[in-house]
């Protein structure tokens, strides 16, 4: 019997755990023969921290096999990197996931379906995460869309769930209560699942791998992976904008004049790469439209729109590109000249040529005036 498609989709469900112990793989064997799942782990991990998500790149498809077991590996792999802020980044990536991917799934009908299906509806997630007797829909009509649709959460569960930086709407005095239960809209719900998915996999971790069967195995065999992955978390205080607010690409530093071209050329970036793109231009205080057209892409696409939501804030960028050290972990250091000699960062580089000029123009002027 194959395993359940859901749980590829779905790793954190009680049922992919059982899925996970009947293939008995243990994470040191999948490890010592580099199967396929230590890898996508890895992936899971890397687009968590760099862009919010633990799903493959649009252009990857793996096995449900690999998928499944994915997981633990990149459990195994946040909990060696012992950094908090990379379990929270991994945790909220997870559910942001699931969350796009219950939405995928659920359909008008929120009949259960047949158990062939391949797909979760509303109430087996709520099963899933124990919310089926916290939540309850109101009545609807055959011609009621989803996205109008009405339910009932209890008081409790709503408190545990809401976050406060969700705003003052989600707070019980601006919110219509009846019966000890709290009224909302679909896309409330999907919020609220999306926070249930994050706590359960944020309860989980950090694990004592140390402690584990074969821990001492685990821990080198990924050691390799921990590292890469920790460049990136090294990388990544939070920092607002340059000192720099002046877009001039002919003096950006060769790595990201490389990168930058490889773009416009629509060669294939590495997701490192990308986030290391972005996030450079960021800091120069370009906006997303400024950003699409330096990177000759359509102003209105949903990817480079997520990324920026991802990397920036009120304040300014959220994280700083990545150190000259970590561009060449990910062998993204292009073209180096006299100048890479004696930096540490492309932004100290992009900097120090821009004090070196007399006369500079912001390539946004010349944008205004074409």
């Amino acid at each position: 019997m194959g395993i359940d498609p859901r749980f590829g989709r779905y790793p954190f469900f009680q049922g992919a755990q059982a899925a996970v112990r009947a293939l008995d793989q243990s994470p040191a064997a999948l490890i010592a023969h580099e199967a396929p799942a230590v890898s996508r782990g890895k992936e899971r991990v890397e687009r968590a921290l760099l862009e919010g998500t633990t799903a493959p790149p649009d252009s990857q498809q793996h096995q449900t096999k690999t998928e499944l077991l994915s997981y633990p590996i990149a459990r195994l792999l946040v909990s060696l990197l012992d950094v908090s802020t990379a379990i929270d980044k991994y945790a909220l990536a997870e559910a942001r996931t699931a969350r796009e991917r219950f939405e995928a799934d659920f359909t008008d009908d929120e009949v259960l379906q047949s158990t062939t299906r391949t797909t979760v509806d509303v109430q087996s997630a709520l099963s899933e995460l124990e919310l089926a007797d916290a939540v309850e829909s109101e009545p609807l009509s055959a011609s009621t869309h989803r996205s109008n649709r009405w339910y009932w959460v209890e008081l409790v569960p709503y408190l545990q769930l809401r976050e406060d930086r969700w705003g003052d709407q989600w707070r019980l005095v601006n919110q219509e209560l009846a019966n000890g239960a709290v009224r909302v809209r679909y896309t409330e719900l999907m919020q609220l699942l999306e926070a249930a998915v994050k706590q359960r996999v944020a309860s989980e971790l950090p694990l004592s791998v140390e402690e584990a069967a074969n821990g001492a195995e685990i821990i080198e065999g990924l050691s390799t992976h921990v590292a890469d992955l920790q460049a990136l978390v090294d990388d990544r205080p939070s920092v607002t904008k340059t000192t720099v607010d002046v877009v001039v690409p002919a003096m950006f530093p060769p790595c990201m004049r490389g990168l930058l071209q490889m773009e416009r050329s629509d060669e294939t970036l590495s997701e490192p790469a990308k986030f290391a793109l972005i996030s450079f231009l960021l800091t120069l205080g370009a906006d997303r439209q400024e950003i699409a057209a330096l990177m000759r892409c359509p102003a209105d696409s949903t990817e480079l729109a997520a990324r920026v939501e991802y990397l920036q804030d009120g304040a300014g960028t959220q994280y700083p590109p990545p150190s000259c050290q970590t561009m060449k972990r990910y062998d993204i250091c292009l073209n180096p000249d006299e100048r890479c000699e004696n930096i540490d960062h492309p932004s100290e580089y992009y900097e120090a040529a821009i004090e070196e000029t007399d006369s500079i123009r912001d390539w946004r002027e010349s944008t205004v005036e074409g």
